[in-house]
């Protein structure tokens, strides 16, 4: 389940009674939301508790593909914060035929082969010289762990926030 920060917004906003958000707005909920989420992480280091786990994807390759990013086809896995290993097999062979890619910090100049070879991580997006034909490749990556009640979770901690900011000062947020 990914979590959205959209939707903990508007549940935040929906729990302060501005589900239009006239004053409770996305801009100022934001900012609670990314206070809640630092100490979040911050408890969770100090008490040994992991933010991220490891995670695998395969993806079917075209011919002459350079580039999976969010947007292409195919498209990076929602979840992913950075890859870490990447493996090729000629496409349509078993998954015992996967050979490990080298990461590189600089794409070799060459030309086209029928295997892609190396790859690199760079803005958000798996680049590489395009192979000449399709190949399947398997990602192994790191992503945030998103327990389901996270979620409300967090809604809840913004809100207490808020509110607890509210009724200490006593006067209307704006």
């Amino acid at each position: 389940m990914a979590f959205l920060a959209s939707v903990a917004l508007d549940q935040a906003a929906d729990l302060l009674n501005d589900p239009s958000k006239g004053t409770f707005t996305n801009a100022l909920l934001l900012t609670h939301l990314q206070t809640v989420y630092q100490r979040m992480v911050t408890k969770f280091a100090l008490n040994d508790l992991p933010i991220t786990e490891t995670n695998t994807a395969k993806l079917d390759v075209a011919a002459n593909v350079t580039v999976i990013n969010a947007g292409s086809t195919p498209a990076l896995p929602t979840d992913l914060i950075i890859p870490s290993v990447i493996w090729e097999k000629p496409d349509g062979a078993t998954d015992d035929a996967y050979i490990v890619m080298e990461e590189v910090n600089e794409l070799p100049q060459r030309l086209t082969l029928e295997t892609l070879d190396e790859w690199i991580w760079r803005q958000g997006e798996i680049q590489f010289i395009g192979a000449s034909l399709a190949v399947d490749i398997k990602i192994t990556y790191e992503m945030y762990i998103c327990p389901t009640h996270l979620p409300l979770l967090v809604v809840c901690i913004v809100f207490g926030q808020i509110a607890g900011r509210n009724t200490a000062a006593e006067k209307p947020l704006p």
